[in-house]
């Protein structure tokens, strides 16, 4: 398997290089634009065994996120705005002082996990 890249650049900055890569990876056709389909196929590809939910409903929150056009393709400059705005926002989330490192990870997987508990919850209660 070969590798692109680190998504972060060394100041935490998104890298925009390697986020263009990873788009080019995952477009399956000629179209250079990302279908609800092959988003599908990315979010199964990365095999989420901790967490349970909906893959239709993450196809949908990336799609909201990302398809600023609304066309209902994620374009390449949309995937690279969308990926920059959430590695910021991951960032953002957990107080680390310094390098990124397995304690950051651990802290947003955690606080992702109760987030995702709490839409659970929050459907559950709608039923």
């Amino acid at each position: 398997m070969q590798t692109l890249g680190r998504l972060l650049n060394d100041d935490g900055t998104p890298n925009e290089q390697v986020i263009r890569k990873l788009f080019r990876k995952i477009v399956m056709d000629e179209s250079r634009s990302l279908s609800r389909a092959e988003l599908h196929a990315l979010i199964v590809g990365i095999n989420f065994e901790e967490v349970d939910f909906d893959r239709t409903d993450a196809v949908d929150k990336v799609m909201d996120d990302f398809d600023t056009s609304r066309n209902d393709v994620v374009e390449e400059e949309e995937f690279v705005q969308g990926m920059g705005k959430w590695l910021d926002e991951a960032r953002r989330s957990v107080p680390v002082g310094g390098a990124f490192s397995s304690k950051f990870i651990h802290e947003y997987h955690e606080r992702t996990r109760q987030e995702h508990d709490e839409l659970v919850d929050r459907s559950d209660e709608a039923v």
